[in-house]
C-alpha cells in the first residue's frame, strides 16, 4: 500500500475489488454490480481509509480524491456526506488541524 499513499488521484487497488466481487458474488442478487449496496459499503469504507492514511503521509490532494469518491459510494447507500467533501473550506480545515 505503499506508493498508494503518493497517488494524488483515487487509489484503484486489485485486491479490494476481488473482495468486493467476492462479497457481491455471495450476498448480493440485485443485478448489476454498479447497484451493490454490499459493494458501495466496502468500497465507501476502503475509500475513506486510504484518504486518511494518505493525509497521515502529507498527501492532502489524495486525501480529499479519496473521502470524494468514499462519499459517492456511500451516496449509493442513501448516505449523503459530499457536502462537507466539496466543502473546499471545510476539507482545508480538517487537513490543517490534522498536519
Amino acid at each position: 500500500m505503499g506508493k498508494e499513499m503518493l497517488e494524488e488521484g483515487v487509489s484503484n487497488n486489485k485486491q479490494m475489488r476481488g473482495i468486493s466481487d467476492t462479497l457481491d458474488s455471495r450476498y448480493w442478487k440485485g443485478g448489476y454490480k454498479s447497484k451493490s449496496v454490499t459493494r458501495a459499503a466496502v468500497h465507501g469504507v476502503y475509500h475513506a481509509g486510504v484518504g486518511i492514511c494518505k493525509l497521515y503521509h502529507g498527501n492532502a490532494k489524495g486525501f480529499h480524491a479519496e473521502l470524494c469518491r468514499a462519499g459517492e459510494q456511500f451516496a449509493k447507500m442513501g448516505v449523503n456526506i459530499l457536502n462537507d467533501l466539496n466543502n473546499k473550506e471545510y476539507i482545508e480545515e480538517v487537513i490543517e488541524d490534522y498536519l
